[in-house]
């Protein structure tokens, strides 16, 4: 809309759809453009011209020029055989897992329309067989996300089709992982063993890692019931009657990493 000419406001809050906080500011943002543009208001046109945003882990109300911020970069965190998160030159190796559609895994936590946060600890959803985890190093200064993440990874699997489910988390110095921003896709019609690589965005955030935390990648096969189980056939769901585990390989290193770019903010 900006490359339009038009004059664009935006404002992200930290409330849920439901949430009365959220209507609030919605009706305060209704009210001065009424006043602007029918009571002619002229003090109150530059307000209009602005990009408001909550910063998660700042905990504090960002006025930007748009969205992401200006300024903002991309920093490439590629995925280890080992489970890390690192750059520079990464060796060939690949990690698997089995995703099971009669033992789902689970969805903890996300996006909601209900009064709830949406975030939580995702620590019972990293201890699981089914669930690979890449953590990266402590971080030595505050860190602030900015953006959409973007996971580029290669992938491949014994089955007609899968999907992916990732999920980026805050692990603090207790342990304990808040779930940032998360994203899924189903990965249908390619032969079974094939590497491919595939580009999966998550959910925009602004969310500020401090120092002394770390960034874990968390990577499964679903995120039951927020999506539906993928049943590893490649039928159409209404016709399925029956299902099939399914090994997904992620592969990692070499020329053309798995890695996740990071939008950051001042970076």
């Amino acid at each position: 809309m900006q490359a339009c000419g038009k004059t664009v406001r935006l404002t992200v809050d930290p409330w849920t759809h439901t949430s009365l906080k959220s209507l609030a500011g919605a009706m305060a943002d209704a009210f001065d453009w009424f006043d602007i543009h029918l009571k002619g208001r002229e003090s109150g046109k530059d307000a209009l011209k602005r990009v408001k945003l909550w910063v998660v882990g700042a905990n504090e109300w960002r006025n930007e020029t748009a969205w992401p911020p200006a300024g903002s970069v991309s920093r490439a965190l590629q995925l280890t055989g080992s489970g890390g998160l690192g750059e520079g030159e990464i060796a060939e190796a690949e990690r698997r897992f089995v995703y099971d559609p009669k033992d789902p895994t689970p969805s903890l936590a996300g996006p909601t329309l209900s009064d709830a946060t949406g975030r939580g600890d995702m620590r019972p959803l990293a201890a699981r067989a089914d669930v690979l985890s890449f953590i990266g190093p402590v971080l030595d200064q505050d860190t602030e996300i900015a953006g959409r993440p973007v996971l580029t990874i290669n992938v491949s699997a014994d089955g007609p089709e899968h999907d992916l489910f990732i999920c980026l988390c805050d692990v603090d110095e207790n342990g304990r992982a808040t779930n940032i921003t998360d994203g899924y896709q189903r990965l249908p019609g390619f032969a079974a063993d094939t590497r491919r690589t595939v580009t999966l965005p998550l959910l925009p955030a602004y969310w500020r890692v401090a120092a002394g935390h770390r960034l874990q990648l968390l990577i499964a096969g679903g995120a039951f019931p927020r999506y539906a189980r993928n049943l590893g056939l490649g039928e159409r769901m209404s016709m399925a009657t029956r299902s099939r585990k399914t090994t997904i390989a992620v592969h990692c290193g070499g020329k053309d990493p798995s890695r996740l770019a990071l939008p950051l903010k001042g970076a």
